[in-house]
Parts: structure tokens; C-alpha cells; sequence
């Protein structure tokens, strides 16, 4: 008789954690259910000040702002003397120097490519600075020492 009450109580006990996880899965339904009728009222209520044609136009004046950068940034984006550059004629004219520097390499050549002058040009502030320091020239002139820095430069002899 303690047995068969024991089972009786155990088949009690396990129909109530039975219906306590049902009420629970049914209590999670109901939050669910609620939260979703929640967030559809908040989605509605947002959607109401928006419209598809109105996202249309805002796309439409970002895309138009976006072109009219790029204008600007092209425009930019030119030389200043208004000159453009052929990249192709420029192209050539890199591979016809390296074609130039690899047969003179080849050849032994020693006059290959001229180099580029070490030292600073000679500007009217520098003229000013050498004729006030004397400039190695006894009294000479502004034109004068410029004509002899300019001579020194190209390596004439005066």
C-alpha cells in the first residue's frame, strides 16, 4: 500500500512539473506575443512620417551631391596650366629613355644621361645676398653676378 501511495505521489509530482513547464512555455508565448505586438505598434508609428517616395527623393539628392563632388573633385584633379598629359605619349617617352639608359649601359657608354645640376638656381634675393657679401666679384654688378653664377652653372668659361 506504501508503494502503490509512493507511485500515486510520484505521478503527481511529475504531472506537476508537467503543467509547470507548460504555464512556463505559455507565459514565454504570451511575452513573446506581446513584444512582437509591441515592436509592430513602434514600427507602424515610425513608418507613419516616412514614405517610400520620401526616401526616394533623400536617395536621389544624395546621389545628385555625390555626382557633383566628383565634378568638383575632376575639376581639381586638372593641371593648372590647363595642359593635360597623354599618359600614352608620356608612356612611350619613359620607355624610350629606359631604352635609351639599357643601350648605353650595354654599350659602355659613359655619356649615358646628363646629370641634373646640384646647385640651388640663382634667384633675385640670392643676386642681392652675393652682391652684398662681395660675391668673389670686386664690385661687380647684380646682372654680372648673376651672368657669372649662370655661366658657373652651365660650366662656361668665362
Amino acid at each position: 500500500m506504501y508503494e502503490k501511495n509512493l507511485e500515486l505521489l510520484e505521478n503527481q509530482q511529475l504531472n506537476l512539473e508537467n503543467q509547470m513547464n507548460v504555464i512556463e512555455s505559455a507565459k514565454t508565448a504570451s511575452d513573446v506575443a506581446s513584444a512582437m505586438a509591441l515592436g509592430g505598434a513602434a514600427l507602424k508609428q515610425l513608418s507613419k512620417g516616412t514614405s517610400v517616395e520620401s526616401v526616394d527623393r533623400v536617395m536621389d539628392e544624395i546621389h545628385e551631391a555625390t555626382d557633383r563632388m566628383a565634378e568638383v573633385q575632376n575639376a581639381l584633379a586638372q593641371p593648372v596650366n590647363g595642359e593635360m598629359m597623354d599618359e600614352d605619349a608620356l608612356d612611350a617617352e619613359l620607355a624610350e629613355l629606359e631604352a635609351l639608359e639599357l643601350d648605353a649601359e650595354l654599350l659602355g657608354d659613359t655619356q649615358a644621361m646628363p646629370t641634373a645640376p646640384t646647385s640651388l638656381p640663382l634667384t633675385p634675393a640670392r643676386v642681392s645676398a652675393a652682391a652684398a657679401a662681395g660675391g668673389g666679384g670686386g664690385g661687380m654688378t647684380a646682372e654680372e653676378l648673376e651672368l657669372e653664377a649662370l655661366q658657373q652653372e652651365l660650366g662656361i668659361l668665362a
